[in-house]
């Protein structure tokens, strides 16, 4: 990572902008969960997150013309109940939102910002790991926007790094096609938009 930042200076002059997505995940229940894959899921996807920004961070802060980053969460930091069996996972994106607030109190003398994003139940290759293409088309049904895109999430992620949001630090931008509004407890209440009772844990993951 380092050389990867370096060659971003050699390149560009510098680093402006940096929008870690770093991501590695482990599912099994809680009580079957493996302690490697389980220590990777927390390297990647925290610590991997926690390199970039401070990297990046450091350069900004001796270019002293500030910055910005833009760190991509998920909505299962903020509504971990609503999926089973990712709870590495879901305790990494915690740790970096909490993480994000940090760094956005300490850098803004620097003229740095920080905020996240919360992408919710997004097509990528990694989620069709644990998703099934019959999983993925009953969830376009059931979600109110249907599954969103990576452009989704890329937009998002231009307007927060842009000039657009100069006034913006601390906050987090959900991206999430109405997943976070629409939920229910499994099996008790009614799916909103099919009216049946919802088994969140028999769809697969995010």
């Amino acid at each position: 990572m380092e050389s990867l930042f370096q060659q971003c200076v050699d390149t560009y002059g510098g680093v402006d902008i940096c929008v870690p997505n770093a991501y590695y995940s482990h599912r099994a229940p809680f009580l079957e969960l493996d302690w490697e894959e389980t220590r990777r899921t927390v390297e990647v996807t925290m610590f991997g997150t926690f390199h970039a920004c401070q990297l990046s961070a450091r350069r900004m802060a001796e270019q002293g013309r500030g910055g910005k980053i833009v760190i991509i969460s998920s909505v299962m930091a903020a509504v971990p109940h609503t999926i089973n069996t990712s709870g590495p996972y879901n305790m990494s994106k915690g740790g970096v939102d909490t993480l994000a607030k940090t760094m956005a109190s300490e850098l803004v003398q620097h003229n740095i910002t920080v905020n996240t994003i919360h992408p919710g139940w997004i097509d990528t290759r990694g989620e069709r790991q644990f998703t099934s293409e019959a999983e993925m088309a009953r969830l376009q049904h059931r979600l109110p926007l249907g599954i969103g895109r990576p452009e989704d999430v890329a937009e998002a992620a231009l307007f927060m790094a842009s000039s657009r949001a100069d006034y913006v630090t601390g906050t987090t931008l959900t991206v999430d096609g109405g997943f976070t509004v629409a939920q229910r407890i499994p099996g008790v209440h009614a799916d909103p938009v099919c009216g049946k009772p919802v088994h969140l844990i028999d769809d697969g993951g995010m």
